[in-house]
């Protein structure tokens, strides 16, 4: 281009400037709280195990003395293990579901400052004058 190519691009620039074209013009700016992501994590105590990575979980099998029938010495007599169910329950200690184990659980709060949308519209003159 042409020095007088320059010029007149220069001189319509600044007539845009002065017309507030400039100021019309939005542009997208992310929110220095969140990092345009929205939200803030956290880590919590898990509620589920309370914070010790493993619950206690009760389980319902067949009785193993009376194979499940409910009765025992050729049916004579009921189980006394099941009470003549055929069911015990079993009491077993297992990994937190909700914390894989460790005892804790990452919580997303909506960012306050954005109000979850991870940032705001601005015009250029507000993004680059800051107002």
């Amino acid at each position: 281009m042409s020095s007088r190519t320059y010029a007149i691009l220069g001189i319509v620039a600044l007539a845009f400037v002065v017309l507030g074209i400039l100021f019309t013009v939005e542009t997208w700016v992310e929110c220095p709280h969140c990092d345009g992501r929205g939200y803030n994590t956290r880590k919590m105590t898990c509620p589920q195990c309370n914070g010790e990575g493993t619950v206690v979980v009760e389980k319902k099998q067949v009785c193993p003395t009376c194979d499940g029938t409910g009765r025992i010495l050729g049916g004579l007599f009921t189980c006394t293990r099941c009470k003549g169910t055929g069911w015990i329950y079993v009491t077993e200690i297992e990994t937190c579901p909700k914390c894989q184990g460790s005892g804790y659980v990452t919580v997303k709060d909506t960012c306050p400052y954005c109000n979850g949308r991870g940032g705001k519209s601005v015009s250029l003159w507000e993004a680059w004058f800051g107002g």
